[in-house]
């Protein structure tokens, strides 16, 4: 049974770019283990660390990870 937290988008593009994923974490200055731990939901991505794993991975972070209104600017 799949996570319900797992980043299925983020897995995608990691598998379709073929490198290995301690080759794209390097690239977006991290550890592996973190890049890991983004992927399967058990770790929160910063908007940084957002930025930095779409960089490395030729994509802009909202393809990557979804956009919530943490804000609370009041608009609705």
């Amino acid at each position: 049974m799949p996570n319900p937290a797992r980043n299925t988008e983020l897995a995608a593009a990691i598998a379709r770019d073929g490198r290995f994923r301690y080759q794209i974490s390097t690239h977006a200055r991290m550890t592996a283990g973190v890049l890991s731990g983004i992927v399967s939901g058990r770790v929160t991505a910063t908007p940084s660390q957002q930025r930095r794993i779409a960089g490395a991975l030729g994509m802009f972070a909202h393809e990557l990870f979804p956009i919530t209104d943490d804000d609370d600017d009041g608009e609705a």
